[in-house]
């Protein structure tokens, strides 16, 4: 996974190319992040520099995106369209990463990118 072409931001060395553009079109910086944590966390916990870090974070975070359907109904209208309005992106941006699972299942193995964890 890399931010940039020439910058790998998980290094495999077992990957064919890990800096490979291709495998990732159009995720943004902070979904880039979110791999990096989930990769952290779930794949190689209590490694590294972030460890400390990604040992500090909760264990879940009550947002919007793992809601119920009755919950999200809940709200005030206007904050209803606000948080429908951006679902799509996270789910388009939780979709665009799961292709990681099948790409690179050594760095991402099937169920670390998931609704919950993400």
């Amino acid at each position: 996974v890399a931010i940039a072409k020439h910058r790998p931001l998980i290094p495999d060395p077992d990957a064919a190319d890990p800096t490979d553009p291709a495998l990732l079109h159009g995720v943004t910086h902070r979904s880039v992040l979110q791999l990096l944590l989930l990769h952290r966390r779930f794949v190689t916990p209590g490694e590294g520099t972030w460890a400390e870090y990604v040992a500090s974070l909760p264990e879940r975070v009550n947002t919007p995106f793992v809601w119920s359907t009755e919950d999200l109904n809940s709200l005030p209208e206007d904050c209803l369209n606000e948080v429908q309005g951006f679902l799509p992106h996270l789910e388009a941006q939780m979709a665009e990463c799961q292709v990681l699972e099948d790409k690179e299942a050594a760095l991402f193995p099937p169920g670390t990118i998931t609704r919950d964890n993400w």
